[in-house]
């Protein structure tokens, strides 16, 4: 698959393009008492438009997957977690044209699920890993680089930064630091690669109602959608706050709080549109 494409070039697609040609995401996660999440980010991904998602986690997450949506391929592992055991088959499946993995949503956070992000990510070094939720919290046990991307919480980036609070230059100083692309969830989405920073905010204040569990799921499959299809993870990052900030905002404009995060993906295409077609 080509790398380093435009948003652009996303949108507008060769007439001889086939499957593979957009990217296959890989998504790690999920446990037996958090067996939504990697759904969530799956929707989310395939609606950003890659063209293959798989699911690798736990048998009750990955059956349940499959259940909901014939969309996706689901790899059911043994066991209640990840753990280390789940290597080699994990490792197997990533060597199937993978372009881009997203884990952390809903795994918890057990040393051997840590483990096995570390040794993955070690393995897989040309990937492009994008560390979301629980895997935030292993990011010390990885070597970091520029292809990757962190997408914490106000609370996530503290425990990655040192800081209490968000700024532009806390996040392109920390950005700078780790070494790759972060994306920081707040009333205002901060990204930076260490250079550069772009701010998303939505001054209709309509988008505060994303305020609510799963949501930052299917942000994070928007993201990892982009980067599975060849957009360099900043641009990825920018353009998938935005969309989803825009979605969330046109959703409550009609609902207020009450639509649940699943409501989203009703609307991510034509946020998707009106942000990659600039």
């Amino acid at each position: 698959m080509e790398r380093e494409r435009k948003l652009k070039d996303i949108v507008k697609r060769p007439l001889n393009s086939k499957k593979y040609d957009y990217g296959h995401l890989l998504i790690i996660g999920g446990s037996k008492h958090y067996a939504g999440a990697p759904l969530l980010n799956a929707l989310g991904a395939a609606v950003a438009g890659v063209d293959l998602v798989t699911i690798a986690a736990p048998k009750r997450v990955a059956d349940i997957a499959v259940a909901y949506s014939p969309d996706l391929v689901s790899y059911p592992l043994s066991g209640d977690v990840l753990d280390t055991d789940h290597f080699t088959e994990i490792n197997s499946i990533m060597k199937r044209n993978v372009t881009a993995v997203l884990v952390g949503s809903g795994m918890g956070r057990e040393k051997k699920s840590f483990d096995l992000l570390a040794q993955l990510h070690k393995e897989h070094k040309s990937i492009p890993f994008i560390f979301d939720a629980d895997a935030l919290y292993c990011t010390n046990l990885v070597d970091l680089c520029a292809k990757d991307l962190l997408i914490p919480n106000l609370k996530e980036f503290s425990l990655i930064s040192g800081n209490e609070a968000l700024s532009s230059s806390a996040i392109k100083t920390t950005a700078f630091s780790v070494g790759c692309t972060i994306l920081a969830k707040g009333p205002i989405d901060y990204i930076s690669d260490g250079k550069r920073v772009k701010e998303v905010e939505d001054t209709s204040g309509k988008s505060v109602y994303l305020a609510k569990g799963g949501t930052g799921d299917i942000l994070a499959g928007v993201c990892a959608s982009l980067i599975a299809q060849g957009v360099e993870p900043f641009d990825a990052a920018y353009a998938g706050a935005s969309a989803v900030k825009k979605a969330g905002a046109s959703l409550s404009r009609e609902c207020g709080p009450f639509f649940m995060p699943t409501g989203l993906l009703g609307v991510l295409p034509r946020a998707l549109v009106a942000e990659l077609g600039k």
